[in-house]
């Protein structure tokens, strides 16, 4: 029997075999369709935009255009990484003069790199995403485009969805979280939560009031992100949340100034099922240690 008459199940199992060899891959994939098919499972599974200026520009448009001929590839990414790690690469050193042009660029402009319609088409697409991660290099979420802001709002309430990292937003909105409705990993990263709307006439516009909660949020970090605190667990703990952290198992919180230490009294207080704590402390190197 030909390979390529074998069964999809046999063929998955034996393209499973090669999912951590990057080139025996690209050669079973010529066999036939259905292993090309399989193959793009572990080929396309991750999609990594966090590189700074060129590098970012031109991973942006290769993407653009090889979705342009293979729009299915998409459905395969499983992991999205989207925005370099700004202040981890010590933006604000005026010796870094790449980093610190980038900044620049991006203080100028007042949007993040991912604010850009390529990216917003990938955001669009990637129909299965499991593991998201999103940098806005500390521009606020009000300067944003109605439809950068709502396709981020849909990305986040997809199904797939369990593990969530939101880095380096000012006004972040924390009620779009409430439609998560299977996370069970949360990390906020120099996040600044936006109050939240006023709610009147005990109507809610954001999540469907009276819908079960879906998911118990099991991990949840806090990295320079306690400002909003009470917001925070307000809105997560809220009767039309998705989410639920009644059940959370892990906590890492930042206890550097009052706020990390409100963060550890209050979080407590709705989570009495913690079993593990990390308590981190920034040196002056923006390192952070445990």
């Amino acid at each position: 029997m030909p390979l390529g008459a074998l069964p999809i199940e046999i063929i998955i199992l034996i393209v499973d075999e090669f999912q951590d060899n990057l080139d025996a891959l690209k050669t079973v994939s010529l066999v036939s369709r259905s292993f090309l098919s399989a193959s793009r499972l572990h080929l396309f599974r991750i999609l990594r935009m966090n590189d700074i200026h060129s590098s970012f520009d031109y991973k942006r448009h290769f993407w653009s255009k090889l979705v342009q001929h293979s729009p299915n590839i998409l459905s395969n990414i499983r992991k999205l990484e989207l925005g370099p790690p700004i202040f981890r690469l010590h933006a604000r050193d005026p010796l870094n003069k790449t980093v610190s042009l980038h900044w620049a660029t991006v203080m100028a402009n007042s949007i993040p790199s991912i604010h850009n319609d390529n990216i917003q088409f990938l955001m669009e697409n990637t129909s299965c995403v499991e593991e998201l991660t999103l940098r806005f290099e500390f521009q606020s979420w009000k300067r944003f485009s109605p439809s950068f802001q709502e396709t981020v709002e849909k990305m986040l309430a997809r199904g797939t969805l369990i593990s969530l990292n939101i880095e380096d937003i000012l006004d972040f909105p924390p009620h779009i979280l409430r439609r998560c409705s299977r996370l069970r990993h949360l990390s906020l990263i120099a996040v600044n939560v936006a109050a939240e709307p006023d709610i009147k006439d005990g109507t809610e516009s954001i999540a469907v009031v009276g819908q079960e909660r879906l998911t118990y949020l099991e991990s949840l970090t806090l990295i320079l992100s306690d400002e909003g605190l009470n917001t925070l667990i307000q809105s997560l703990s809220s009767p039309t949340s998705c989410l639920d952290i009644t059940r959370l198992q892990r906590l890492s919180l930042n206890i550097i100034g009052t706020d990390g230490r409100n963060a550890l009294r209050m979080i407590p207080r709705s989570a009495s099922s913690i079993t593990r704590l990390e308590l981190r402390v920034c040196d002056n190197k923006g390192m952070y240690k445990s």
